[in-house]
């Protein structure tokens, strides 16, 4: 009776192993490149806009990278991960995320910020998108009257920002 005992204990030794390495595979490895100037941590709620979607004008702080592999090579952890570097750098918004997904890794990358204008909201379903309206910047008067004689035209001469007949008479 005890070989079954011990056979059946090594073969629990040996499921149990395999678990705890099929867990301790599984790898989160974040970077950063930083293309701006960091904040101090922020621990608010971070804007994701994936690439494509309509995304809040942002200052670029840093371009990420979050590579996993295993059981946190999906979206919700590798998202996870983003959102936490972005607090880290004082970031509120990370835009165009790009996946790459394969059988067992993944690789996001994606840009992180702070939003700097209104916030884009993406349009309700069923509506189309359609993107803010450029503000016109603010039309240049033009000049009043004349500031030297080859403002006028003709013979007629600049006299208090004004052209006149001329008299006639050289001084």
């Amino acid at each position: 009776m005890r070989a079954p005992t011990l056979l059946s204990a090594l073969r629990t030794g040996v499921v149990i192993a395999a678990a705890l390495l099929a867990l301790g595979c599984a790898r989160l490895k974040t970077d950063h490149v930083l293309v701006g100037v960091p904040g101090s941590p922020h621990s608010g709620q971070v804007r994701i806009a994936m690439e494509g979607a309509p995304e809040p004008t942002i200052e670029e702080v840093a371009i990420l990278q979050v590579a996993a592999s295993g059981h946190k090579s999906d979206l919700p952890h590798l998202v996870e991960a983003l959102t936490k570097e972005a607090q880290r750098l004082g970031c509120d918004a990370v835009v165009r995320v790009r996946l790459d997904k394969g059988a067992t890794q993944a690789t996001v990358s994606a840009v992180a910020g702070r939003i700097l204008g209104p916030d884009i909201t993406p349009p309700q379903p069923g509506q189309q998108y359609v993107p803010p309206q450029p503000v016109a910047p603010p039309a240049i008067a033009a000049p009043v009257g004349c500031s030297n004689d080859m403002d006028c035209k003709g013979d007629r001469v600049c006299e208090k920002g004004k052209c006149v007949a001329s008299s006639g008479v050289d001084i």
